[in-house]
């Protein structure tokens, strides 16, 4: 065997455990660890019955949000800007045993009145949890956008965010 052989194969050796623990360490990380739900950890945390707000919350990935934070014994405090939807989604989530109030809100009207009625409800409850589901875009090049519109993305997906957090 040629002198540094033995040196070469200890260290191939050594950097294929380290590639493995690394890897071993990934998979435990993300994936192992984030494959089941995390409701029933955050129920445990927050308490039952605790208070969620959820923006954005009678379509989409707010609706399931809600469904998902119902099922873990939360109590609901939905905004969307329609009132019939939002209408709707109570009846279901009711039907799930928790309670729901439900707050008509345009959240691109970023008048302080909106943002005063969100605060007020936020209030009464025991809120725990803030999910922000609400926002919009557009589908073209950004130089073909109106500045009009680039305004509402901001006031929607920036300003809403930071004041509805901040309530």
């Amino acid at each position: 065997m040629p002198p540094g052989t033995l040196f070469f194969a200890l260290l191939g050796a050594a950097l294929l455990v380290t590639t493995l623990v690394r890897v071993g360490r990934w998979v435990w990380q993300y994936v192992w660890l984030t494959r089941g739900p995390q409701g029933p950890r955050l129920a445990d945390r927050y308490g039952r019955a605790s208070w969620v707000l959820i923006t954005g919350a009678s379509d989409g990935l707010g609706n399931a949000f809600a469904r998902e934070f119902a099922q873990h014994g939360f109590n609901l405090l939905l905004v969307s800007r329609t009132q019939q939807k939002l209408s709707r989604s109570k009846a279901e989530l009711e039907a799930l045993g928790v309670e729901v109030r439900t707050l008509c809100a345009d959240l691109s009207d970023t008048s302080d009145e909106t943002y005063a009625r969100i605060a007020e409800a936020a209030r009464a409850v025991d809120l725990a949890i803030v999910v922000n589901c609400v926002g919009v875009t557009v589908h073209r090049r950004y130089v073909d956008v109106p500045p009009a519109t680039l305004r509402g993305l901001i006031a929607v997906n920036v300003a809403t965010t930071a004041i509805v957090t901040h309530t």
